[in-house]
């Protein structure tokens, strides 16, 4: 018998309104990079028409990453009308690749080139989602790039510790896979006292997602809805799009 894992997924909108996401896949091997890509293109990250064993350009990533941060789905910026500070960087990606570099996602390959068209290693990946968590600084007292964000990607169980080439090409499904790995990680970020003269790290307590797009990651069982009670407490709730998972009440 196979077992399935349920992920639900209550998504908040700008407009003032939710949705749940919910997503069950089979827990066997041969499905879990597949599911790892779809979770991605369902919340709009990566385009629907990629190959899941393609290779990932650094240009390609930072695109993933400010869809993240910037949260394109509910917003109308247009980051192409920014001008890059690379040389090498198009202008149609330009608004992508200043928004994970100023916030200090990704480096340029020099202090005028991005090579945007070079392929992503796992050692790169590891450095961006640790450094996208805010644990960036962690890792520099780990020894840097990039033992020192290897290492802080395995602590957070966002990476795989029996990587035998941390300098191979990844793939849409590595960074798909590492991206739903990193919904479990709390975000947090440095905090420094008014006077600057002590600072310590802040737990959010919220994944990338929550923070960046309104979206909670929730596990239980989905008891009710609009037109069922699997409770037997009642025949329905009496809301209209709402569910009920566990105890409390989501729209």
């Amino acid at each position: 018998m196979k077992k399935f894992v349920a992920i639900v997924l209550v998504v908040s909108v700008i407009l003032c309104s939710m949705s749940v996401f919910v997503q069950a896949v089979a827990d066997t091997e041969d499905t879990f990079a597949a599911n790892d890509l779809a979770f991605a293109q369902a919340l709009g990250i990566i385009d629907e028409n990629v190959d899941g064993n393609a290779g990932v350009t650094r240009s390609e990533l930072a695109t993933i990453l400010s869809r993240i941060v910037m949260n394109l789905q509910n917003s109308q910026l247009n980051l192409s009308a920014y001008e890059c500070c690379f040389l090498d960087v198009p202008q149609e990606i330009a608004g992508d690749v200043n928004c994970v570099s100023a916030l200090g996602i990704m480096n340029g390959t020099s202090e005028t080139t991005f090579s945007p068209d070079r392929n992503v290693t796992y050692s790169e990946l590891s450095k961006v989602i640790v450094s996208m968590l805010g644990y960036g600084e962690q890792a520099q007292t780990r020894g840097g790039y990039p033992s020192g964000y290897i290492y802080m990607a395995i602590s957070l169980n966002i990476n795989d510790d029996k990587i035998s080439d941390v300098d191979a090409t990844i793939t849409y499904n590595t960074v798909a896979t590492m991206l739903k790995k990193a919904v479990n990680v709390k975000m947090q970020q440095k905090v420094i006292n008014s006077s600057g003269t002590n600072w310590y790290y802040d737990s959010q307590e919220k994944s990338y997602l929550e923070r960046y797009m309104g979206i909670a990651n929730i596990r239980g069982v989905l008891s009710a809805n609009s037109l069922v009670d699997a409770t037997g407490e009642t025949d329905s709730l009496d809301q209209w799009y709402y569910v009920k998972i566990g105890d409390e009440l989501f729209k």
